[in-house]
């Protein structure tokens, strides 16, 4: 899977968003109240829509990915459903 983060220990965090990002390996205390969106809503390479979301105190960044939407539903799913609320309301 492609990503644009550098995960490594020996260089400083690194916000150069969109080209790269370095972060540290391990998330901290700081991170579950502090994280930002960076950029915007990407698409990986199997469809998946995705942001990257980063610690503004010690720059630990991952890839956030966004609920997949249900498809359009079909006519005979959306005949059943009116055909159920329909009997639901006579009875």
């Amino acid at each position: 899977m492609e990503t644009i983060v550098e995960y490594t220990a020996r260089k400083k965090p690194l916000n150069a968003y969109p080209k790269r990002v370095i972060s540290p390996f391990h998330h901290q205390s700081c991170c579950s109240a502090r994280m930002v969106q960076i950029g915007t809503v990407r698409k990986d390479q199997r469809g998946f829509s995705f942001y990257y979301r980063r610690c503004q105190v010690c720059g630990f960044t991952l890839r956030h990915f966004l609920p997949i939407q249900p498809p359009e539903e079909s006519p005979m799913v959306q005949r059943r459903r009116r055909f159920s609320r329909a009997v639901e309301q006579v009875a």
